[in-house]
């Protein structure tokens, strides 16, 4: 133990200088990786399942579902391409209390409820190419990418609700999206053994294909067609993201946000991770 400030100042200086070396070395190996040489593979399968719970007001929807996904990207001398694809399958369920028409009718004495299901199929793909430049510590990556997305709603006829009872035709929506982006990182900063990495990344891109969707009903044979809101074809991409990597690369923690813009849409995503490795 050092036994005078002398000492104390000594021996900070030192692990200071330390962490230094060793943030050298991290930020060193992970451009060495990324931007130097050889050429790199990665494949990556996985499969998830999902349940959802919607209620309000008496009614109530739930989903359950299956999804899979592949993930692959090759990078060489800086160069990359990532590729994803994915399906999904969902079975969902409706239930309805809530009856328009049937208020001072004998129908309301009867409890009417009226219950409906249907599938939904759905498939995406993203492609990504770009290129990392270094710039001592830090890194630039420009980079575009395409993706494009199909889903398909099952009909469904609806029991329970007498005359009332709804028919819900299938729908279809397919929609691209293409764009382009810039992803900066920052090197260099330490606290205590882990290098810390903020990032952020801004896109722009445009949308193809179906924007509004279809709902469509028949109540007493007769169709009622409905559309959502047109949310724009042009889409602005924010993100930022803070990570924590020990120097021997054991333990990397994240913070991250993902906002998506819109001329009459926005979507805000927080998201947070730890990856521990033995």
């Amino acid at each position: 133990m050092p036994s005078s400030k002398r000492e104390r100042e000594y021996e900070r200086r030192r692990y200071e200088k330390w962490q230094q070396r060793q943030a050298q070395k991290h930020a060193r190996r992970r451009r060495q990786q990324i931007i130097a040489g050889g050429v790199v593979g990665v494949l990556v399968l996985g499969v998830g399942i999902t349940a959802a719970l919607l209620a309000t007001g008496g009614d109530d929807a739930t989903a359950e579902g299956w999804h899979g996904f592949a993930y692959g990207t090759w990078e060489n001398g800086g160069w990359f391409v990532d590729g994803l694809v994915g399906g999904n399958w969902f079975d969902n369920s409706y239930r309805r209390s809530n009856i328009a028409g049937t208020a001072g009718t004998v129908l309301a004495q009867q409890g009417l409820t009226g219950a409906s299901g249907n599938d939904t199929r759905g498939f995406a793909a993203r492609l990504t190419a770009g290129r990392v430049y270094g710039l001592g510590a830090h890194a630039v990556m420009p980079y575009a990418y395409a993706s494009w997305l199909h889903q398909r709603t099952d009909g469904a006829i609806e029991t329970g609700a007498d005359i009332f009872s709804l028919g819900i035709n299938s729908s279809t929506i397919d929609q691209a999206e293409g764009g382009v982006g810039l992803r900066a990182q920052a090197g260099g900063l330490v606290w205590q053994a882990f290098s810390i990495l903020p990032s952020v990344d801004v896109a722009y891109a445009r949308l193809g294909g179906d924007l509004a969707f279809p709902v469509g009903l028949e109540l007493l044979g007769t169709p009622v067609a409905a559309r959502a809101t047109d949310i724009g074809r042009d889409v602005l991409r924010v993100g930022a993201q803070l990570t924590a990597v020990r120097f021997d690369e054991a333990v990397t923690g994240f913070l991250g946000y993902d906002g998506r813009f819109q001329e009459q849409a926005r979507n805000n995503t927080f998201s947070g991770g730890l990856i521990v490795r033995f």
